[in-house]
């Protein structure tokens, strides 16, 4: 096949049903109560060890998929007030959801916040925001914002492949409203692995209306190609910072790593595990033969909440669970800050 798998195609492989233990596919059976994790005769017990402690997380995450198309709409009116200065300013996920779905609510005064509060709906707002808000305050956290607000217009780069939810764009709104009034435009491009996407269309946002009473705008463009070969496009325009969502790392090419570093701007990586995390700085390192170290390697704090099973870790992880984040590629002796700051 000479092109990159569907989204429905790597999971009818990845997801194929399989003993959780020893991989085997005959003969298996599922959990009788997240139906997300199998096994065998001969490794019943060891599931149970196994699989137990994130049982109910996945459980959580099976209602979650059978209830997302129904939820979308709620989604994408619920946060228009953020952020507001009556409400203060979220320190993680958790503090946000408090903030802005719960405002008010005595059962969420209390701390430490726990899982236990969420409901489903809280799973679906921290999956829909979990992309903007973890690129902004990533931004903050290594004292990089004023590099989004230097100019009117304000480009975001998103090297990893669009997923199949396109309506989940339009929490990046969310990040326009974070920006101050000199920013006028938001334009954030995405890369497309599907040949429907024949051209570089651009995509108009309808903003809410306090954005268009300042006449700002939000724009999208999805590009059907590799990102070393977008650079060279006539509608190519300088990022402010390259984010990569969740990215394999046999995406980081040495054509793909060059042109990246040749932006000389900020990169932000998010991961399923601190494993990968170092994994992904040692591949950019030993591709571009370099000493590049990050700025930070952290658990995130705006982490997306809700967990799924990664088969390519064999884990239980979250979107967006740690963060990697670059001045830039160039080499570097800056020493990365540890995972010691990690989220409530």
């Amino acid at each position: 096949m000479k092109r990159p798998l569907r989204l429905y195609e790597s999971q009818m492989l990845l997801l194929a049903k399989s003993c959780l233990i020893c991989h085997r596919q005959h003969k298996v059976r599922s959990c009788d109560k997240c139906y997300s994790a199998n096994y065998c005769s001969d490794h019943r017990r060891d599931f149970l060890i196994y699989h137990n402690p994130s049982c109910e997380k996945l459980l959580i995450s099976l209602n979650y998929n059978i209830t997302l198309v129904n939820c979308m709409s709620h989604l994408s009116n619920t946060f228009y007030l953020f952020p507001a200065k009556t409400r203060g300013t979220p320190s993680s996920m958790f503090d946000f959801i408090r903030l802005y779905s719960h405002f008010g609510d005595r059962k969420w005064a209390v701390r430490p916040l726990t899982t236990d509060l969420l409901s489903l709906f809280d799973y679906f707002d921290a999956t829909y925001v979990t992309d903007p808000l973890t690129v902004y305050y990533g931004m903050q956290n290594v004292n990089l914002v004023h590099l989004l607000l230097s100019k009117p217009i304000c480009v975001v780069d998103v090297i990893s492949p669009i997923g199949e939810n396109i309506e989940i764009l339009l929490s990046w709104e969310l990040f326009l409203h974070l920006l101050n009034d000199k920013v006028r435009r938001l334009h954030i491009t995405f890369r497309s692995t599907e040949k429907t996407v024949e051209t570089m269309e651009s995509y108009r946002v309808n903003i809410c209306s306090k954005c268009k009473s300042r006449k700002r705008v939000l724009t999208f463009r999805i590009y059907p190609m590799l990102y070393e070969n977008y650079v060279f496009n006539t509608k190519y325009k300088r990022p402010r910072v390259i984010v990569g969502f969740h990215l394999r790392l046999s995406y980081l090419t040495e054509d793909c790593l060059t042109a990246l570093q040749h932006q000389n701007c900020p990169l932000i990586f998010t991961t399923p595990s601190l494993i990968t995390a170092k994994q992904l700085v040692t591949r950019i390192n030993d591709v571009l033969g370099t000493d590049v170290r990050p700025l930070l390697i952290i658990k995130n704090n705006f982490d997306g909440l809700l967990s799924y099973m990664n088969f390519g870790i064999d884990s239980v992880c979250r979107r967006n669970n740690y963060l990697v984040i670059f001045k830039n590629l160039k080499d570097s002796n800056e020493p990365a800050q540890g995972c010691s700051r990690s989220c409530t």
